[in-house]
């Protein structure tokens, strides 16, 4: 029972702060903030703040002291929040819960809760602009269908990290590179490979033995060093950008392997309205062109912004109100209009704050 608690404090705390990511999609050392989910992912010509310096270095331009703050969760927060305050007040009535048909449908399929929390600083030297951050990254993954119980998927990772990068501005053309080193490590497996694969019918206690008997063990398990860098480049002509970055990751978690990240893209400004169209993604040859296509457009009324896109198969919306020192957004996957892109069918909702001085 003490690991089964262990767990679900875990997954209220990730939770609480979270970012906008499925099992694949986010990794440590990557993430996209409010302005890409929300606008179809797009985010190498129109990244921002200390954003950039992962996405597309190129972009980045200094706004001071930097925070970002990203809660994301799955459409089934409720029904689970419910079920771990239940647990947490009468870890008795798991038995109860158990049999509960509208918490077991919520718990079926594929769901995530993953976080991002940081902060940074940038500025300008000469012509130079320079910037750095640092980082604390996790997510809490689960796959459980009624026609596979016995080979149910569970997996919890952490990572922590910093990031330092620059740019420099040459007439319309615009250069920027970032270097980063962190430690990651998958909290649950311990040991074996993410995730883990349980048989919840001849083997339920499975998950509970490689879940960590206490807080105390968990930092522990991120232990692996990992690396990354990104480049890239931007170039301007008049309202039309034209821009590229790769993103390297030298030690993957979730795939446990060398990661290398390209996409390239097309922005188009005109007054308040911006439509970007992109590739995502581009060496991966086991994704088909529909999944690495993001398009997206913005509307921004200096203190509203509204945002729109179609992103792997899914429509996306938000809106933000940016105020002078802090930005609150709202953002979802607000349909899916194509099971041929490849992407996990699930609704997503995020309300974001990110605060500059």
């Amino acid at each position: 029972m003490k690991k089964l608690l262990t767990l679900i404090s875990l997954m209220l705390v990730l939770f609480c702060v979270g970012i906008f990511a499925y099992q694949w999609e986010e990794f440590p050392g990557f993430f996209k903030p409010f302005e890409s989910l929300a606008m179809g992912g797009v985010y190498t010509t129109t990244a921002q703040g200390l954003s950039a310096l992962v996405l597309n270095p190129a972009l980045y331009e200094p706004q001071g002291f930097e925070m970002f703050f990203y809660p994301f969760v799955s459409n089934n927060l409720f029904s689970v929040g419910s079920v771990a305050s239940q647990l947490i007040s009468n870890p008795a009535s798991l038995t109860e819960l158990a049999s509960n048909t509208e918490l077991l449908n919520s718990m079926l399929g594929i769901h995530s809760y993953t976080m991002l929390s940081g902060a940074g600083y940038g500025d300008n030297i000469g012509d130079v602009s320079v910037g750095g951050f640092g980082a604390l990254q996790g997510s809490v993954f689960w796959n459980i269908s009624l026609d596979s119980l016995d080979s149910a998927e569970l997996g919890t990772w952490l990572a922590y990290y910093g990031i330092v990068g620059a740019s420099m501005e040459f007439d319309n053309l615009s250069f920027g590179a970032s270097v980063g080193v962190g430690m990651n490590g998958s909290v649950i497996p311990t040991t074996g490979s993410y995730p883990l694969t349980v048989d919840l019918l001849s083997d339920p206690e499975g998950a509970l033995d490689s879940i960590p008997s206490d807080f105390s063990n968990i930092l522990a398990s991120v232990n692996k060093a990992f690396f990354v860098t990104s480049i890239g480049a931007a170039y301007d002509i008049g309202s039309l950008r034209l821009a590229g970055s790769l993103f390297v990751n030298t030690a993957e978690l979730l795939r446990n392997t060398q990661l290398y990240w390209l996409t390239v893209g097309a922005s188009y400004n005109w007054n308040i309205l911006t439509v970007a169209v992109e590739l995502e993604d581009v060496l991966n040859q086991s994704k088909s062109l529909w999944r690495k296509l993001n398009m997206g457009a913005s509307v921004d009324w200096d203190f509203l912004e509204l945002y729109g896109g179609l992103h792997a198969g899914w429509l996306t919306g938000g809106i933000a109100l940016d105020m002078k020192f802090v930005k609150i957004g709202f953002a979802s996957y607000v349909t899916e209009y194509s099971s041929y892109a490849g992407f996990t069918p699930e609704q997503k909702y995020t309300i974001t704050i990110n605060g500059n001085f």
